[in-house]
């Protein structure tokens, strides 16, 4: 049971036993992963692609971690959350969202997305993070992946965010981009480090 002043980075606290890493180590990582994206040289969409790829990593190297994230932040649990570790937490999550929203206006800026009217950058972001989110919270947990034939989860998210981008016109289109030399690229220069030698 989750006690009413709980904080999981608080070595005295008992519940803290439970968690493999601090919530908020979690979720400042994959903030770090997102940032670190920006620093590919290139077109929005191929930054976005870096995102993807940052999400990946961050995905696979905390499985159990983002389960209890997901944990802390429903509406029954996150009321009982210390308001400094909540506090902690939104912050990683505000840095995530703007590095994909400062990629999506650079976009209209650059002419490589017309969003509909009506439509932001943040609903176009939110459609593109619950798709990510998503596939990995199914690859990640106990979800039988083989009834649906996906194998390696990674190619599929990777191909549907692609169709998804695709529908909004953002461009260069996949079928006009080599987004597997992109990948590659990504992988090679800003993530090395974290990807073990095949």
């Amino acid at each position: 049971m989750f006690r009413k002043d709980l904080d999981p980075e608080s070595d005295q606290d008992h519940a803290a036993q439970h968690f493999r890493n601090p919530p908020v180590t979690v979720a400042r990582a994959r903030a770090d992963l997102f940032e670190r994206a920006l620093q590919l040289e290139g077109r929005s969409r191929e930054r976005l692609c870096a995102v993807g790829v940052a999400y990946q990593l961050w995905a696979s190297r905390y499985p159990d971690d983002i389960r209890v994230t997901q944990i802390l932040k429903s509406r029954s649990v996150a009321a009982k959350v210390r308001p400094e570790l909540r506090a902690r937490l939104e912050d990683a999550e505000a840095r995530c969202c703007s590095v994909l929203v400062q990629i999506t206006d650079e976009a209209i800026e650059a002419g490589d997305l017309v969003l509909p009217a009506g439509t932001t950058s943040g609903q176009l972001v939110f459609g593109l993070w619950a798709l990510c989110w998503g596939g990995w919270t199914l690859a990640l947990g106990d979800f039988d992946l083989e009834r649906l034939d996906v194998q390696e989860p990674g190619p599929h998210v990777d191909r549907h965010a692609q169709i998804l981008l695709d529908g909004h016109g953002f461009q260069p289109l996949s079928g006009e981009w080599d987004y597997d030399t992109t990948l590659d690229q990504i992988r090679r220069e800003l993530f090395s480090d974290l990807i073990p030698a095949s």
